[in-house]
């Protein structure tokens, strides 16, 4: 099945609204947009690949990130930490939260129209691995 262009904008809409509301309610300025995938140009390293699904339908979603001391420094900053706390697990589960709080405004927008919904644990991919994700449901 093929969703319309409209049905697109609709989820990206919500997935942007997620973001805002997670990372940059204290930001008015960022810049939050949906991407098709990385392209060449980005730091991207790994993804949280998340996943909603009813009985008829699974979005897959991926919140790509960059695994270093930059992104790191400024997650920490978002969650009111020393960006020295913030390496490894510490660092992963932060930008798992973000993403389970993301797909979270999808699931409660969608719960309006579905019933029996599920959101998945996220669970961190590198980069390299999203031609693969790009094939489920093909």
């Amino acid at each position: 099945m093929t969703l319309s262009q409209r049905a697109r904008d609709s989820l990206d809409g919500m997935m942007a609204e997620g973001l805002r509301q997670s990372m940059a309610q204290h930001h008015p300025g960022a810049q939050i947009r949906a991407v098709a995938a990385p392209g060449p140009e980005s730091a991207a390293t790994h993804m949280a690949v998340l996943s909603i699904a009813s009985y008829s339908f699974r979005i897959i979603t991926a919140l790509h990130f960059a695994h270093d001391a930059r992104t790191r420094a400024w997650i920490a900053d978002r969650i009111g930490l020393d960006g020295s706390g913030m390496g490894g697990q510490p660092f992963l589960d932060a930008v798992c939260e973000i993403g389970n709080m993301c797909c979270g405004t999808l699931n409660r927008e969608l719960g309006a129209f579905y019933d029996c919904l599920g959101l998945s644990t996220p669970q961190v991919l590198d980069i390299r691995s999203l031609p693969h994700l790009a094939q489920i449901g093909t």
